[in-house]
């Protein structure tokens, strides 16, 4: 019984699989060449009038008389030559009778033959043969999968916004792209979502009145921006301030480039896909934020320095803490380098993306980090030093390649370069007085003077109300920020307000070069490029 039952499966099985071949069978018989490469004629366009036209609004298809044969009847004869050049293109023989073109079409191929198939099987509700189906590698239909790749890629270019509500670009950028699938054709920055019109501001207010302002340019290096600032009215005036003041200058400008750049790493990590190295800078970014509260009386919005010198000397056992954090700070440098410099997804996410050239950098006027990423050997601090940078000892870290892997590297060796000049200050701060005692017109008195004397009273409320008094001139000058170079041309007509201010943000500079950078990158690419740009918007939208 248990035979004869297996038998009798075998049989039923047997008779099923033979009705299935001659099903498949029938339907491959009465395919013809026609059939195969009526689609693909289909799919001709022509040109007329400069609007592009489809072959069913000019003309008719059908099948001739044979089952290679193909007739078109075409509407206009105007369009008769149109026609033949696209069909000419794909290799078919014509012959041309007045409005009819009749088409000779090859035999057609094995993937032609099953793609028809696969057509009739799904109007049947079939599987798919192409599923259990060799790959087709035959070199001789080469022209019809050019032909189908060709259609199916040239699609309509799509417009897309990114930002401004977007996590990369903070709510105050907006990127106006134009995307052919994922590869990016056009990006044009758009600005303007955080314009406050520092520059005019500046002329309705005294010279330190305006510091506060500063701080609100690159909001990341805010004690970085004041002495900028400060040292370009000095200029302006003539003030030469004390080598102490100078000193507690350039301390808090490297602290400042070193809490920028442990932000940017972070960030730029997590752009690419890593969270990790955020939490190693983040939480030594607190630590200079301590030091800052206890140098300045507040983390973010500093206003620490004036004209003619600072708010204040610094308090005591502060060089010490200072000093503490920077024999600290190697071991988190060397934690987030492990988890980032030779990782093997992050080297894929930056290494060749966003390559900017030495010539196209000097081009859109980048400096700083991108500047010399591309190879370029220019740092203000070395090259027109100011604030006593030519006594200290550090090197310019330089990029080879200028992609978003080197912007990362001359990051973190900066780093390492600000901690070398923060050290040798420590070893050697100079004594003295931290503000110029002989500009009595462009610094006020400490508040012990003004309480004793009636001399330092008067010179208090004069600047207090009217300014520093600074001469009539202009002047230029730039220092070497975290995000570049920080330019300030001031105009004065002389007295306590200027009179017009210019200022040269570094991140506009850098923001700039997206528009001829981001074409033939992904989309996926253009967070990771935004982010080894290091820019900020307040610069931008100054």
């Amino acid at each position: 019984m248990v035979v004869a039952k297996n038998e009798q499966y075998s049989v039923q099985a047997e008779t099923l699989m033979k009705a299935a071949i001659e099903d498949y069978l029938e339907l491959i018989k009465d395919i013809q060449a026609s059939n195969a490469n009526m689609k693909l004629i289909k799919g001709i366009k022509i040109t007329v009038n400069g609007k592009p036209r489809r072959l069913v609004d000019v003309g008719d298809l059908k099948t001739g008389e044979t089952e290679n044969q193909l007739i078109l009847l075409v509407f206009n004869t105007d369009h008769v030559d149109l026609l033949l050049d696209q069909i000419a293109e794909l290799q078919f023989e014509t012959l041309v009778d007045g409005q009819f073109i009749s088409i000779n079409v090859p035999d057609p191929s094995y993937k032609q033959l099953m793609e028809v198939v696969d057509d009739l099987n799904r109007k049947k509700g079939k599987a798919s043969m192409s599923e259990v189906t060799f790959k087709e590698v035959q070199v001789g239909d080469s022209g019809y999968r050019d032909a189908v790749a060709e259609e199916r890629l040239n699609s309509e270019r799509m417009a897309l916004n990114v930002g401004p509500s977007h996590p990369t670009t903070h709510g105050v950028l907006r990127l106006m792209m134009e995307l052919n699938g994922d590869l990016i054709e056009k990006c044009e920055p758009v600005l303007g979502y955080l314009h406050r019109g520092d520059e005019k501001i500046a002329e309705n207010m005294t010279y330190n009145q305006f510091v506060p302002y500063t701080d609100r340019l690159d909001y990341l290096s805010p004690l970085a921006n004041n002495v900028a600032y400060a040292i370009a009215v000095e200029n302006l005036a003539g003030v030469k301030v004390p080598e102490r003041c100078e000193a507690i200058r350039v301390m808090i400008c490297e602290m400042a480039r070193i809490s920028s750049h442990l932000l940017g790493m972070g960030v730029f990590g997590m752009d690419a896909g890593a969270w990790t190295p955020f939490m190693y800078t983040f939480t030594e970014r607190e630590k200079l934020y301590t030091l800052f509260e206890e140098l300045t009386g507040a983390r973010f919005t500093t206003s620490f320095t004036r004209i003619g010198g600072v708010a204040r000397d610094i308090p005591e056992g502060w060089l010490q803490k200072v000093s503490r954090f920077c024999e600290e700070l190697p071991k988190a440098i060397e934690e987030v380098e492990k988890l980032l410099t030779r990782n093997r997804i992050f080297l894929d996410r930056t290494e060749g993306v966003g390559v900017i050239s030495s010539s196209d950098a000097l081009a859109f006027g980048l400096t700083g980090p991108n500047l010399r990423a591309s190879g370029v050997d220019f740092d203000l601090r070395k090259d027109k030093p100011y604030s006593g940078y030519e006594k200290y000892d550090f090197e310019v870290p330089i990029g080879t390649r200028g992609d978003c892997y080197d912007r990362y590297l001359v990051r973190i060796e900066e780093v390492r370069e600000s901690l070398k000049i923060i050290n040798q200050l420590i070893d050697d701060f100079p004594a003295g007085s931290w503000y110029a005692e002989d500009a009595k017109k462009i610094f006020a008195p400490p508040k012990e003077k003004i309480m004793t004397s009636m001399e330092e009273l008067i010179q208090n409320f004069m600047i207090v109300t009217e300014g520093p008094q600074v001469k009539p001139g202009e002047i230029y000058f730039e220092a070497e920020n975290p995000k570049g170079a920080l330019g300030f041309y001031i105009v004065s007509k002389g007295g306590g307000v200027p009179y017009r201010m210019k200022i040269r943000a570094p991140s506009f500079c850098n923001l700039s070069i997206l528009e001829k950078l981001a074409p033939g990158h992904m989309l996926a690419d253009i967070t990771v490029i935004l982010g080894s740009l290091d820019f900020v918007m307040g610069e931008c939208d100054r």
